[in-house]
């Protein structure tokens, strides 16, 4: 392994705690409603949700403003209104499911960047579900799941770059690791991450990521998802939906990516719309991602060791010949289109091989393939969209975008003005009857 893969590192950073797991021992569950304080545990019979929290870590009273958690899935319902933290949440770790009243209706608010968000980092027997509410301007990440089979669905993470003066700082909105090599499955629908700013390091809007432990397998489904409005100035990486191997084991990542809406992604250094990376060098490492119906428009990067920018991409290092990295990105029904890079070394499609810049001896395996009705406003990716019904060099096709707006469904979506070259362009797709409306 050579030292600098450490460095590549900043694209699936996970600052795991140590921590005591506590066996549960029951098998029913408890159900906790939380009011919109977030006070601390001051037995005053106001349940908060960092009480709730700590009550299902530790399966007791231990606050006695709360029930006690007493299964391996318990219910934190969190009422409408806004929860703004006033100290970092606890970490969690018990299976738990935490239900809002809406994407809208029910916040939890980090103060304009001063306090973290929501995290479980699991052992793999875990179950993590978060649905039907909005996640603001949290410190770091908005979620963070490692190590737990998880599911997000209505759900939305809200950095407040777009506030005048806003100096939030968050590295990502939701992000996923199989640190201990295990099965896991991921699972995120109606999932709307926007507005998101750093100022060093990477950040993920969305991130699937695999490290540290031989024979890691993620099963990942994101499903009616849209990221927006995401930058940085001084970032050495930005990404609105990463999937991402870069510790060198043996690990594996199968995701499908379904109707989707990426918009504005801008920095000065490196930027990606999709993309999709493995390493391989003490063990074999595999990432097969199919992409149906996404609109991915105006990204801006600049060079950097990662690259340049790009609207969907393979990456590989392969660190020795003795193992193979392998990425296959399959894309149905995709438009790409207003992607600038300063130096033009990576616009709407393309491969990169990073191994020799990274001390690799070997040549990963890297493809994208089209399954029919993709467009380009370039030609970068004349060699990938091949069938009879994918086109290229399509003018205007940026031009025939509507701005992102509420078209119906849980996310907002790009829809297409009259006239548009992608009206009628798309190939029907066995399963897939409806789209992020």
């Amino acid at each position: 392994m050579t030292n600098k893969l450490p460095k590549l590192l900043a694209l699936a950073t996970f600052s795991v705690a140590l921590f005591t797991i506590v066996n549960t021992g029951s098998a029913s569950a408890a159900t906790i409603n939380v009011s919109t304080n977030d006070v601390a545990s001051t037995n005053n019979s106001d349940c908060t949700l960092r009480e709730a929290i700590e009550n299902i870590n530790t399966q007791t009273n231990t606050n006695t403003d709360c029930a006690a958690g007493d299964g391996n899935n318990d219910t934190i319902i969190i009422p409408t209104g806004t929860v703004t933290l006033s100290a970092n949440l606890p970490q969690i770790t018990k299976s738990i499911s935490i239900e809002g009243q809406g994407m809208g209706a029910s916040v939890v608010d980090g103060d304009e960047g001063a306090y973290a968000g929501f995290q479980f980092y699991g052992t793999g027997a875990e179950n993590f579900s978060i649905s039907k509410l909005k996640v603001s301007e949290m410190n770091g990440q908005g979620i963070l799941a490692a190590n737990v089979f998880f599911n997000a669905s209505e759900v939305e993470v809200y950095g407040g770059a777009d506030k005048p003066g806003s100096t939030t700082d968050m590295t990502g909105g939701i992000g996923f690791g199989n640190t201990l090599g295990m099965n896991l499955i991921v699972e995120m629908t109606d999932i709307y991450v926007h507005d998101l700013q750093t100022s060093s390091g990477a950040l993920n809007a969305i991130l699937i990521s695999g490290t540290t432990t031989d024979n890691g397998l993620t099963n990942a489904s994101l499903t009616n998802v849209t990221v927006s409005n995401i930058r940085s100035t001084s970032a050495d990486i930005i990404n609105a939906i990463a999937f991402s191997m870069f510790d060198g084991v043996e690990q594996t990542i199968n995701a499908t990516v379904k109707n989707v809406t990426i918009s504005n992604i801008d920095n000065n250094s490196t930027a990606y719309g999709i993309i999709a990376v493995a390493a391989s060098g003490s063990g074999n490492s595999s990432a097969t991602v199919d992409v149906t119906n996404a609109t991915i428009n105006h990204i801006r990067g600049a060079p950097s060791p990662f690259g340049s920018a790009g609207g969907i991409a393979a990456g590989g290092i392969s660190l020795s010949p003795s193992f193979s990295a392998i990425v296959d990105v399959n894309m149905q029904n995709v438009v790409v289109s207003d992607v600038l890079a300063v130096d033009a070394s990576q616009v709407n499609c393309g491969t990169l091989d990073l191994s020799s810049g990274f001390g690799g001896t070997g040549t990963p395996s890297l493809s994208l393939v089209s399954g029919g009705g993709n467009l380009s406003d370039d030609s970068s990716c004349t060699s990938y969209f091949t069938q009879p019904t994918d086109q290229n060099n399509v003018a205007a096709l940026a031009a025939s975008l509507l701005p992102l707006a509420d078209n119906g469904g849980y996310v907002p979506t790009m829809a297409l003005k009259e006239g548009s070259p992608a009206i009628d362009s798309g190939i029907t797709v066995s399963g897939l009857t409806t789209d992020a409306r």
